[in-house]
């Protein structure tokens, strides 16, 4: 199939094209979406001075800047689900060191 209209392509085009500027105002979505993508919002990251504390005082200083507008929410879930990440391996570091303690204790290795 897409030989057959690779084949015909230009003809396809300079229909489409004709069809376009006739005013067709999908012909105009076709065109448009191939040589013109849709913009996307750009949003600059915006820094945050991180309070010290917990990772929990952190997601809530994350999210009340968001909601005061001093950051973007796209840079809030992306910074939220950065704690998460961190929190994840705080939680495995610690639970590693009991492990290893409760095994020290009582003489396994």
């Amino acid at each position: 199939m897409r030989d057959k209209l690779a084949q015909d392509l230009d003809q396809i085009i300079a229909v489409l094209r004709a069809q376009a500027l006739a005013g067709d105002p999908q012909a105009i979505r076709i065109l448009l979406d191939r040589v013109l993508p849709s913009l996307r919002p750009v949003e600059l990251p915006t820094p945050l001075n991180m309070p010290d504390g917990t990772l929990a005082q952190q997601a809530h200083a994350v999210v009340q800047a968001a909601a005061e507008g001093d950051i973007a929410p796209s840079q809030a879930a992306q910074i939220i689900t950065a704690l998460g990440g961190v929190a994840k391996i705080v939680e495995t570091t610690e639970l590693l060191a009991r492990i290893e303690a409760l095994e020290s204790k009582h003489g396994k290795s």
